[in-house]
């Protein structure tokens, strides 16, 4: 129960699947995955460590619970034990209201000191786990992607592992001011599938899918999808949306606890659940998930640029799927990421600063340079 509980905070594009996994650091990549011993290798975890993401669910199942079973203990009771126990209510409401109002404290206090600012741009949340956190869930999801899939992974001989291997390096090297990028141990795992996929683990497990690859027309486009899902892991968006949602849970687990006992039957009752999680998710959790992915976007492309990749061709990849897909920018509003014009339309808002940028790294000659030590030769589509 407390797997799946934490699987379902994962903010990252899960896609359970595994590859052969190669452990990168700023100029050296030496291989780091073995079979016979990974697939053996336990993950330990304490109770402590992830209690806190399992309080806001847990609170939602006990108000449930909690508020049938008071519902009809109530429908049960006499009339006259009824008006007993309203009465002794009213007589000790203000000290209902003393308890209701410490809680209420304590929890802003909590909050409060919860409160940090996202690496690199700065903007405020709420983080409630630490980054071990995040490598144990990022080390129990590759897990269970290698046990689940441990047949569909490409050799690291091959051209596309290649292909992703050469990029990774070139965005790691050319952002090493950054202390996130050193402080994760990036793995490149390409996936024998022709799904159009790609999303990097908390811990920085890079997963792409053979049809991503055939699907991007050159390496500048794939640079900027690399550094949008390296962008995830480094401003830790996966915890981040763990904390946010814990949080509407606790608050969630009020409404729901009511709606539960004031309703007339269960029936009605689920209707009413229904209806809370279906408004909740499209005013609340998909709009905070498109503006994470935005986020990405932003820093993505600032990694890429400081590779010196022309990120103008993600905006050019952007476009071409949003002409295939005209009603995406129509059903955004039910979507986790914004559409594919708007994203289009981010990277072109960007290219300025991302031309002053590929002048200030010197991308004209150091691109040469790049040509000139390239010795890959990518598969024709």
């Amino acid at each position: 129960m407390c797997a799946s509980l934490i699987r379902r905070f994962s903010l990252v594009k899960i896609c359970y699947h595994s590859a052969l996994s190669y452990n990168l650091t700023c100029n050296l990549i030496k291989p780091s995955w073995k079979p016979q011993l990974r697939n053996l290798r336990q993950i330990h975890t304490t109770r402590s460590n992830h209690a806190i993401i399992l309080v806001g669910p847990l609170a939602k199942k006990v108000a449930i619970v909690g508020a049938r079973i008071i519902k009809y203990w109530w429908k049960k009771l006499p009339t006259d034990k009824k008006h007993g126990y309203k009465r002794m209510l009213k007589k000790h409401q203000q000290l209902m209201y003393v308890f209701a109002l410490f809680g209420a404290s304590v929890g802003l206090y909590y909050l409060y000191n919860h409160v940090e600012s996202v690496p690199i741009t700065g903007r405020k949340r709420l983080m409630m786990l630490s980054q071990n956190h995040l490598q144990e869930l990022g080390k129990l999801l590759y897990d269970e992607q290698v046990k689940a899939n441990h047949e569909n992974f490409l050799s690291t001989n091959s051209l596309h592992y290649r292909r992703v291997k050469q990029a990774v390096t070139r965005l790691i090297n050319s952002n090493t001011d950054i202390a996130q990028i050193k402080a994760l141990h990036w793995e490149i795992n390409i996936i024998d599938s022709n799904e159009v996929n790609a999303f990097v683990l908390p811990d920085g497990q890079i997963f792409v899918y053979k049809g991503m690859l055939l699907t991007l027309g050159n390496d500048d486009a794939l640079a900027f999808l690399l550094g949008h899902e390296m962008a995830h892991a480094i401003l830790s968006h996966a915890a981040e949306q763990m904390s946010f949602f814990n949080v509407f849970d606790l608050l969630a687990a009020v409404t729901l606890g009511l709606v539960w006992a004031l309703m007339p039957t269960d029936v009605v009752a689920v209707v009413a659940h229904w209806f809370h999680n279906s408004i909740a998710s499209i005013c609340l959790h998909r709009p905070y998930s498109r503006k994470l992915e935005a986020e990405a976007d932003i820093v993505g492309s600032s990694l890429a640029t400081k590779a010196c990749y022309d990120v103008s061709a993600a905006a050019k990849f952007w476009e071409s799927l949003a002409l295939k897909d005209p009603t995406n920018a129509e059903l955004e509003w039910l979507s986790t990421h914004p559409s594919h014009q708007k994203r289009a339309e981010l990277i072109k808002d960007r290219m300025p600063e991302l031309q002053e940028m590929w002048r200030l790294y010197e991308c004209h000659n150091r691109n040469k340079d790049y040509r000139s030590r390239s010795r890959i030769i990518y598969y024709s589509r």
